[in-house]
């Protein structure tokens, strides 16, 4: 029996609806006919696009299904889709379902993890598709992440999201959630889930601030410890129903992609390698400001006050320290230039911290100072002059040790990688060197 792929995208909008609840939805009303093949992705793309919706995520899911049925159930999508998207000037919702795979479908996908994809080159990838498999595509704007939900399977490195709803009649945007449950919860099962607690803050993430019916998400590595989390908390909070998706987030996957200074663009999120240029720059508000470069030209770099630690370890760098920076790249203004956003920092090596000197008189043994401009040293104690400056050059331990750093949870994106990863999954993004060539 044919596998069949069908993704949407674009469906919500600042007055509510959410892509994940029609996903939900589509899932658990096509699982009754047709057999799952994976579960439903979340998928995350480039969180640095300046029109996409508030997560920029798409959703795709995953069956056997008949060939005499597959134009039936696209259109079946499509009607619901366009029935219950939100209807708003800037939504433009797609649904894209493809047989079978296609590789140009991964090699979108990646794409779309980090760079801007033009709706005009996503119509032109669907005509291909279209002839090289057979797809039914529907859709403007919207149809960039679902063609990108598509390419993401199959889905093999992956977190996973528990998503509880709401009715979609509410549209407050304030939840009613009992904070306690959620920090037993994450305290629990501390080493299974992920950015779900700002600690630092005493705050909980989960939880959405829009009309969406979105009641709460928690993020973990295992889709059995969220069904276990789902059956605790279900008879603890009100809600209408629960799913759980498969996904990419937490994995740092946008800042895999290796540029070279002179090739970065305005949207893009990227990691680029160089040398620090001047000691940090700490601006009114806390606001970290500095210049890195490597051997195509120089780029500013900002490390914002809201990323809480990594804010705080930027203002130990210095001038020579070689260093990795990722993150999304802002366009330039009238007042800043083009500035790498910064969201993780990897330090490969510091710089000596050097302090120079003068040596003790060879006379006496007090120590010389300078005699005036150009007139080398003397000693003030027995009189010694000479006019030789050989000054001794001492070495001093740097505070900042070579390391990965990267931002508070209360910064954290979708697609950040996070620290419980790193710490509790050994799961370090690569450096420059081994990513390769730029692409």
């Amino acid at each position: 029996m044919p596998k069949v792929h069908i993704a949407i995208d674009d469906t919500d909008s600042p007055l509510g609806m959410c892509t994940t609840f029609l996903g939900a939805l589509v899932t658990l009303r096509l699982s009754r006919k047709y057999d799952l093949i994976d579960l439903s992705y979340l998928i995350r793309l480039n969180p640095n696009i300046p029109f996409k919706t508030r997560g920029n995520a798409a959703v795709s899911m995953h069956f056997e299904i008949p060939e005499e049925d597959v134009e039936e159930v696209f259109y079946y999508v499509k009607n619901l889709v366009e029935k219950m998207a939100s209807k708003h000037g800037k939504t433009q919702p797609a649904v894209a379902l493809i047989i079978g795979e296609n590789y140009k479908l991964q090699t979108f996908y990646k794409k779309a993890l980090s760079d801007v994809i033009p709706l005009s080159y996503a119509l032109k990838f669907a005509q291909k598709i279209r002839k090289e498999n057979k797809a039914l595509i529907s859709g403007k704007r919207g149809l960039v992440g679902a063609l990108a939900a598509l390419g993401a399977y199959p889905l093999k490195t992956c977190t996973y999201e528990l998503l509880f709803y709401r009715p979609i009649i509410i549209r407050t945007p304030s939840r009613k959630l009992d904070e306690q449950l959620i920090f037993a919860i994450d305290r629990k099962y501390r080493s299974q889930v992920f950015a779900n607690i700002d600690y630092e803050k005493s705050r909980i993430l989960v939880a959405p601030h829009g009309p969406d019916p979105v009641l709460l998400g928690i993020r973990g590595f295992s889709y059995e410890t969220l069904l276990k989390i789902a059956e605790e908390i279900s008879s603890k909070i009100s809600y209408s129903f629960w799913f759980i998706y498969k996904t990419n987030q937490g994995l740092g996957l946008h800042t895999f992609i290796y540029k070279k200074i002179n090739m970065v663009r305005p949207y893009q999120s990227v990691r680029v390698l160089g040398k620090v240029e001047q000691k940090p720059i700490i601006m009114k508000g806390g606001h970290v400001f500095l210049r890195i470069a490597d051997e195509t030209g120089s780029l500013a770099v900002a490390f914002f006050k809201d990323t809480g630690f990594l804010n705080r370890v930027a203002r130990l760098l210095s001038e020579g320290d070689l260093i990795e920076v990722a993150g999304g790249i802002q366009p330039p203004s009238s007042s800043t230039p083009i500035t790498l956003n910064a969201e993780l920092l990897r330090v490969i090596k510091t710089s000596p911290k050097l302090k120079y000197k003068y040596p003790t008189c060879p006379r006496c043994g007090h120590k010389l100072e300078s005699a005036g401009r150009n007139k080398g040293l003397k000693c003030r104690k027995c009189g010694f002059r000479t006019k030789e400056v050989a000054l001794l050059i001492e070495k001093k331990p740097r505070i900042l040790e070579p390391g990965l750093y990267i931002q508070s949870p209360r910064a954290y994106r979708h697609l950040s990688i996070t620290e419980r990863l790193i710490v509790y999954k050994g799961l370090l993004p690569p450096t420059c060197q081994k990513i390769g060539k730029e692409q």
